[in-house]
């Protein structure tokens, strides 16, 4: 496996690790490899703090009650 195909697999991993999505085994697997290189390390950390970031400033519109309970109808009639 080339470099570019590692790279490229672990950055998947790291959106499944943080999205919860992967299975107990291959978070273990994938936390091993991130304590063993602080490179890893790294960009993990970067991912997550450029998460908490976008989570704790993106403003969200507000949704009419009305606006939901009509998109729900039109789902489930």
């Amino acid at each position: 496996m080339n470099n570019k195909s590692k790279t490229t697999d672990f950055i998947i991993n790291v959106h499944k690790y943080l999205d919860h999505a992967l299975t107990a085994n291959e978070s273990k697997d994938f936390i091993q490899d991130v304590h063993n290189n602080p490179l890893l390390a790294k960009i993990l950390n970067e991912e997550r703090n450029l998460r908490i970031t976008i989570k704790n400033h993106l403003q969200r519109p507000k949704v009419e009650k009305s606006f939901i309970k009509m998109i729900k109808d039109s789902l489930y009639s």
